[in-house]
């Protein structure tokens, strides 16, 4: 069970419980009304919607960015930062912690 903590620029947050399955970070997020995760293409690259700043101190061990989410990631809505990802492709499963914090952007478009 992975637990994540999705933090909104206001320093609210929601934390969810997400069973170690292939689901991801925005899946989770869209299911439980996440605000801020839109997650438009369904989790398929295609859009952006799902951009997040994951936490630098897990940043490291989460798996390696893609060239496909690498390109996504330039046309993100908010500045782009070296802990920017498509929460999209952060599948539960992989994520080698059971806490991981992220940081939803001001705005999705």
């Amino acid at each position: 069970m992975l637990r994540v903590i999705y933090k909104q620029k206001d320093d609210s947050s929601q934390q969810l419980e997400i069973p170690d399955d292939a689901q991801s970070v925005m899946k989770a997020a869209v299911n439980n009304r996440v605000k801020g995760i839109i997650g438009e293409c369904g989790g398929v690259m295609q859009c952006a919607t799902c951009h997040v700043y994951v936490d630098e101190d897990i940043a490291d061990s989460l798996p390696p960015i893609s060239d496909q989410e690498d390109e996504m990631l330039e046309g993100v809505a908010t500045e782009r930062t070296e802990h920017s990802r498509l929460s999209c492709q952060l599948f539960c499963s992989t994520v080698p912690v059971e806490e991981l914090t992220v940081y939803v952007p001001e705005t999705q478009y």
